[in-house]
């Protein structure tokens, strides 16, 4: 099975077959690819690495301005897609009106004292002046990203979403649960979900500026959400 990753795409979340999977990069610049595997995020692949043994999950990101080409030992089928990033790129689904998050059916109650809302085809924020409430839309995710003036830390308030936090991915994320993100670590969210919204609870320390974000990965900017 061979693959080739456009600039700063990825391939889907797959899971490895039970025999395991032989990755071999047969073209690209690969200080530029970036990747998951199991409960690891790689920022930069390791060079050496070539077996990914079951039954991990597994990811590759190509970060780069060129295309990267590799290939597997195996075919990966629809079955064994734990997420993917680009389900909706023909067919976003339709825009979502913040206020069915005040109905009793929502995932978490939202209380009275925000002082923004922001609403994106993929997910929705209720800022607060202490922190920010943020619902991911199912099949979805947030970017991976960085920040240079601020660090965060989450609570998980409703779903099972995969978290990127740092160098570690956690899986079968329950409602409860935290992670601190210190100031310049790679952060990011995905909802597998395909019916339920997850949300968490977002506070930081430091100085919070939306203009602070450096994307990593950033899959939702292929998608034009008015596409029909």
């Amino acid at each position: 099975m061979r693959i080739t990753l456009g600039p700063e795409r990825g391939t889907p979340l797959w899971q490895a077959p039970l025999s395991g999977v032989t990755l071999e990069f047969i073209g690209g610049d690969l200080s530029q690819v970036a990747g998951i595997i199991g409960d690891r995020f790689f920022s930069r692949w390791p060079s050496k690495l070539r077996e990914i043994r079951a039954p991990l999950a597994f990811m590759v990101i190509n970060l780069g301005k060129s295309p990267v080409k590799f290939s597997l030992s195996a075919h990966m089928s629809q079955e064994q897609i734990v997420w993917d990033p680009y389900v909706f790129e023909q067919i976003p689904p339709p825009e979502i009106n913040p206020d069915v998050f005040k109905r009793d059916e929502a995932p978490i109650p939202i209380s009275d004292g925000y002082v923004d809302t922001l609403a994106k085809w993929y997910s929705v924020k209720y800022s607060y002046l202490d922190h920010n409430l943020i619902f991911i839309r199912p099949q979805l995710g947030i970017s991976f990203q960085t920040h240079a003036q601020r660090g965060e830390s989450w609570e998980i308030m409703a779903g099972s979403p995969i978290v990127v936090a740092g160098a570690h991915v956690a899986f079968n994320v329950k409602a409860g649960d935290h992670f601190d993100l210190p100031l310049g670590s790679v952060h990011g969210i995905i909802n597998p979900n395909k019916g339920e919204w997850a949300a968490i609870k977002e506070t930081w320390s430091g100085l919070f500026d939306e203009r602070d974000i450096v994307r990593v990965f950033n899959p939702n900017h292929f998608v034009d959400p008015k596409a029909k």
